[in-house]
């Protein structure tokens, strides 16, 4: 499924009680110079949206880097080819990027550089849409297109996985564990 942000608020009222998505964030052991699967490139606007995400990739078994968790990126009024510099640092030590598309991240500065670097440096860049309402389908806009996107289904196991999809191509796709480990889509 297409996330939306429905759904992704609903996740974060369910869990709001036995889950503390903040909490989770600002109490966990940050290592901003460990290894990890997926830099999260989004909208700071996003931010709730993110920490259900977060919680969902780290359900699924993803270890992923967010900006702002690190003290030295946190704040948004001093940004500098300094923080560019620690930016591709932190990407570098990432085996791909997800580019949350929501109606926000069209005011980013950062995000297009952020995909851009990801995608040249390590050719593992993939779209992640949050729309406003439940879709089945997601069609890239302008040049976002080109890359794949990443949804969110159950396994066949019963478990939920994110799954990257071929964004020309229907039924190609592969688990987004497959996909950072190198492989490639899989026509189904």
């Amino acid at each position: 499924m297409i996330l939306s942000e429905s759904y992704l608020r609903n996740e974060q009222k369910e869990h709001i009680n036995t889950y503390k998505y903040e909490t989770l964030l600002e109490n966990r052991k940050y290592n901003s110079m460990g290894k990890y699967d997926l830099f999260i490139s989004h909208s700071y606007m996003d931010k709730e949206l993110v920490e259900v995400l977060y919680q969902k990739f780290e359900e699924a078994g993803y270890k992923v880097y967010i900006d702002w968790k690190e003290k030295t990126l946190q704040n948004r009024e001093n940004v500098s080819a300094e923080t560019a510099s620690q930016l591709k640092i932190r990407m570098n030590n990432c085996m791909g990027l997800s580019y949350i598309a929501t109606s926000n991240i069209v005011n980013s500065k950062w995000c297009p550089w952020e995909l851009g670097y990801a995608d040249g440096k390590k050719n593992k860049a993939a779209i992640l849409p949050i729309t406003k309402d439940k879709v089945y389908e997601y069609k890239g806009l302008e040049y976002l297109g080109i890359y794949p996107y990443i949804d969110y289904e159950k396994r066949k196991n019963g478990n939920y996985e994110f799954w990257v999809n071929d964004a020309q191509i229907k039924n190609k796709y592969t688990s987004l564990r497959e996909w950072l480990d190198g492989n490639n889509l899989k026509e189904h």
